[in-house]
């Protein structure tokens, strides 16, 4: 068996360590230690023939276990202990001194391993060993507040007594260093040698570095104060930021008459022009070309999104593995096979946006999410008002941001960008207990979200554009992770006021929302999927 830890990373599981834990746990509580071997063999057994096993589960076998066989205050002491370790953890800050000033940021182990891997050439499981350690220690000391210069102390010390490479302690900040982000901005490149490898084919952590760097200069250098505050509360997520150089999207369209050939060497152009390259085809010709030119060009490493309304260009990509967007005309001209088919494969999504959704630009330039379910968790059931209070003072961070961003990236006047809801059916759930009031009040609180959003955008010299956003590439997960609530690991980005849609919320969010996507597989033989049908638009007098 595997043990999964928090952050995600799988290790071996350690049966003495675990026995140590309910040895400590019966000594804590009063009782003889003797029976921790046994205790031991009951938490297997409970854990069963499972291959993995997550930390939080063997944490609750062994509450179980100590109260089955009446070790009560054992099994308090262990509760106790994890949870004092957890508090302890999320109330730790570190503090670094700025060029403007000192600032603090809440612990971040996994920014601690990353800074071992670089500087210390230390590989990823020794890394991450040598940072637990160090949080280990912290915790136990019982400080909320250290710096920047006793955590790499204390990272040196843990490296001399696992006998790894140690030196002076020099640098006062935890993270990037300077040095590294002015010689990758200047044009010079890290070492080819000595740089560590990640992944089972070893790839080259240069790119992935370089995304952290920018990241981190934004975040130090560029970034308001506000939305360094609210980014680190698990209020906002920028998307793309260790990519705030370029543009975020790119959409590439056919020109009228446009060969396929041609339309996909601009396409192929586009891909080192911007982050995303979103690619719409409204019909495929007749030679192939459409179907087979993704493919090549993401194994070339070009990042592209593909949207169509020809079902039969979209079963194509989808059977190739590209995840298309299938538009709502193209679906409800599909016919039964093209939607079992396309259903079946599990890789295709129905994209829907009002027809009004004119104002895209051919650029999107940055994008952010705003966390709805913390606002709606701080303002409580039927706290409305609260609620839209703290989603706009978040979307003002956030626009904020991006507009100190895009400024710097010379994105021109008025650049195109988004603000993504982030949690959105939680915090429905949340503010709304009752199912009636759910279903009568979504509708208007996404328009009314929108139009705070679009507001937050206009006051900071932005343009709202309502396409299709980027991927969201973990923003949900890293809110989830830094706004401290219990519940899901990840939150949902999107219009969708549901975790699965049904009438009532698609019907809120087509009066409401900029667009809607939903997995085909969700919508074949959905009963709600008449209601995505394109209407005819009305004519004039």
């Amino acid at each position: 068996m595997r043990v999964r830890k928090r952050d995600g990373h799988e290790e071996s599981f350690d049966e003495l360590r675990l026995q140590d834990a309910l040895a400590r746990a019966l000594r804590a509580g009063g009782a003889d230690d003797v029976w921790a071997r046994q205790f031991r063999e009951c938490v297997l057994l409970q854990c069963g023939d499972r291959e993995v096993a997550d930390a939080a589960v063997l944490a609750e076998a062994c509450d179980a276990v100590l109260r089955r066989f009446g070790c009560a205050d054992a099994a308090d002491a262990y509760r106790a202990y994890r949870d004092a370790e957890r508090t302890a953890r999320a109330a730790l800050r570190v503090h670094v001194p700025e060029a403007g000033g000192p600032r603090s940021a809440p612990w971040d182990r996994a920014r601690l391993q990353l800074t071992l891997q670089r500087d210390r050439y230390l590989e990823r499981a020794v890394a991450r060993l040598v940072a637990r350690r160090v949080e280990r220690r912290l915790v136990s000391m019982g400080q909320r507040h250290v710096t920047g210069r006793l955590v790499a102390a204390l990272s040196d010390n843990e490296c001399r007594v696992l006998g790894l490479a140690h030196g002076a302690v020099g640098a006062e900040r935890i993270g990037p260093e300077r040095r590294h982000l002015r010689a990758w901005l200047g044009g010079d490149c890290l070492p080819a040698e000595g740089v560590p490898a990640v992944g089972p084919e070893q790839a080259d952590v240069r790119p992935l570095l370089g995304a952290e760097l920018l990241a981190a200069f934004a975040v130090e250098e560029l970034l308001p104060s506000s939305a360094v505050d609210a980014r680190d509360a698990g209020r906002i997520e920028f998307l793309g930021l260790g990519e705030w150089l370029r543009p975020l999207v790119m959409r590439v369209r056919p020109h009228e008459g446009e060969a396929a050939e041609a339309f996909w060497t601009r396409v192929g152009e586009a891909a080192g022009r911007a982050a995303e390259v979103q690619v719409e085809v409204h019909r495929a010709d007749g030679d192939g070309l459409h179907a087979e030119a993704p493919r090549w060009l993401a194994r070339g490493g070009a990042r592209l999104r593909l949207q169509t309304d020809d079902p039969g260009l979209a079963l194509a990509w989808a059977e190739a593995g590209l995840w298309p967007a299938l538009g709502a005309q193209g679906w409800d001209a599909a016919d039964a096979a093209q939607r079992a088919a396309l259903a079946a494969c599990g890789q295709a999504t129905l994209r829907w946006s009002p027809r009004a959704a004119t104002q895209r630009g051919e650029l999107l330039h940055g994008a952010a999410a705003v966390n709805l379910a913390r606002a709606a968790a701080d303002a409580g059931a039927w706290g409305e008002r609260e609620f839209l209070e703290q989603a706009s003072e978040s979307a003002r961070a956030a626009a904020g941001g991006l507009a100190k961003l895009l400024e710097r990236a010379c994105a021109g006047a008025r650049p195109h960008a988004q603000l993504l809801p982030a949690g959105l059916a939680d915090a429905l759930r949340t503010l709304f207990p009752e199912p009636a009031a759910l279903e009568s009040r979504t509708r208007p609180l996404m328009l009314a979200l929108r139009e705070r959003f679009e507001i937050a955008l206009r006051r900071a010299g932005l343009r709202a554009d309502p396409g299709r956003p980027p991927r969201a590439d973990g923003v949900g997960t890293r809110l989830a992770d830094r706004d401290g609530l219990p519940g899901a690991p990840s939150l949902a980005l999107g219009w969708q006021s549901a975790p699965l849609p049904f009438a009532a919320s698609v019907r809120a969010g087509l009066a409401a929302a900029p667009w809607l996507e939903f997995p085909l597989d969700q919508v074949h033989g959905a009963p709600w999927a008449e209601l995505l049908r394109p209407r005819p638009a009305a004519r004039g007098r």
